[in-house]
């Protein structure tokens, strides 16, 4: 029985050219917190681009969705909340328990 608190993340490793598969139970909490303290990151030209927390919120996004989890987000600062700027993507996450 699935868990809806918990998200399950498949790792493919390759050993003598078959693919074996490892299934990791993560919890959502974790997932989120640690999504939530990347994306409140400032922005560094080198690795916490505009780009970079797109991919994190796509795949938070997703694992909440599948695990029936989301409960919405807000914007760090409203004041900097445009489309397609980095304080679009400066925002917190939040997911039912």
């Amino acid at each position: 029985m699935h868990n809806p608190n918990e998200c399950i993340i498949f790792v493919s490793e390759i050993k003598n050219n078959n693919i074996m598969k490892a299934k990791k139970t993560v919890e959502i909490k974790e997932l989120v917190e640690y999504a939530n303290k990347l994306l409140a990151m400032p922005e560094n030209e080198v690795y916490m681009t505009r780009k970079f927390k797109e991919g994190i919120i796509t795949m938070l996004e997703k694992s909440l969705h599948l695990a029936n989890a989301y409960d919405g987000f807000t914007f760090l600062n409203n004041e900097d909340s445009d489309i397609n700027t980095f304080g679009y993507v400066t925002r917190k996450y939040y997911a039912y328990s």
